[in-house]
């Protein structure tokens, strides 16, 4: 095991002997040199300077970009694996040259010159990140909507289907219940009232992304109505105090376009299993 840990060590030494560059010809050159320049000064910012070797630190670079895993317990090795780390949450590894990055912290620790000073290169940084942000928001977008095109059509298609079904109503506004249980009460709520209610929401593929049992430990929860989603403000008020009914609602009585956190995309359409456990009027001020 340690022949082959040192084979590995060497083949990696081997990486780190290339050329110092003494110009940044391109753009990864340059975020490199400026990012390396970047974390020496905070190194020496908190007094590491002399307990960082720019080799190892390296080192660990390399391997954590490259999925090299080599155990070695040395602080500028792991320091080295930290930054990496980083480098990749923010899905920029492809933009790093290990070798620049090193050669310009390893200018700072050292207090050399830098081949290109810092300021010079905090612009073309802020830049670089600023349109790394602008092109991942626009891959999102890209991505959410022809999610919120097949969430559409596949809703669209599962409500023209359910409401065939036995025993499933559809309203004006396209809304789709059914009677899971009937109490014998014939009092109903308004809009405007307190509800106490349990519930189950799940996706059309059976994913449950909220729940009274999931999120409340079974208990009941209590709000104001016309504080809720579309869906259940027309829901709620069908049903009599102790009844269960189950809800289809189209996005549009629901999350819309936007979705709603990760689990709720746009153009969604949700099912509800609610129970009205109680009501009464909302306390006037």
């Amino acid at each position: 095991m340690k022949k082959n840990i040192l084979l590995l060590l060497v083949a990696g030494a081997a990486i780190f002997t290339s050329a110092q560059v003494t110009e940044l010809k391109t753009d990864k050159d340059k975020l490199s040199y400026g990012i390396g320049l970047h974390i020496a000064q905070n190194f020496k910012q908190q007094n590491l300077s002399e307990d960082i070797d720019a080799t190892a630190l390296k080192q660990g670079l390399s391997d954590e970009l490259t999925d090299q895993k080599i155990n070695k317990e040395k602080f500028s090795y792991g320091m080295g694996v930290n930054i990496a780390q980083s480098f990749k949450q923010q899905e920029i590894t492809g933009d790093i040259d290990v070798n620049i990055l090193s050669q310009a912290i390893t200018a700072v620790l050292k207090d050399e010159q830098p081949i290109v000073p810092q300021d010079s290169l905090i612009n073309f940084i802020n830049q670089y990140f600023k349109n790394k942000q602008e092109e991942k928001q626009k891959n999102f977008e890209t991505e959410r909507k022809a999610e919120g095109e097949k969430n559409k059509a596949e809703g669209e298609k599962f409500l023209a289907a359910n409401k065939k079904k036995k025993g499933v109503t559809t309203t004006a506004s396209g809304l789709q219940y059914e009677v899971i249980k009937k109490s014998k009460s014939t009092e109903k709520p308004t809009v405007d009232d307190i509800v106490t209610v349990t519930y189950k929401g799940t996706l059309l593929n059976g994913t449950e992304f909220d729940s009274t049992d999931k999120n409340n430990n079974g208990k009941p929860l209590e709000f104001g109505l016309n504080q809720m989603i579309k869906g259940w403000q027309e829901g709620i008020p069908l049903m009599t105090k102790g009844s269960t009914y189950r809800f289809y609602l189209p996005s549009n009585l629901a999350y819309g376009e936007s979705g709603a956190g990760r689990e709720i995309g746009p153009n969604a359409v949700l099912i509800f299993d609610v129970t009205l456990q109680d009501f009464k009027p909302e306390t006037q001020p």
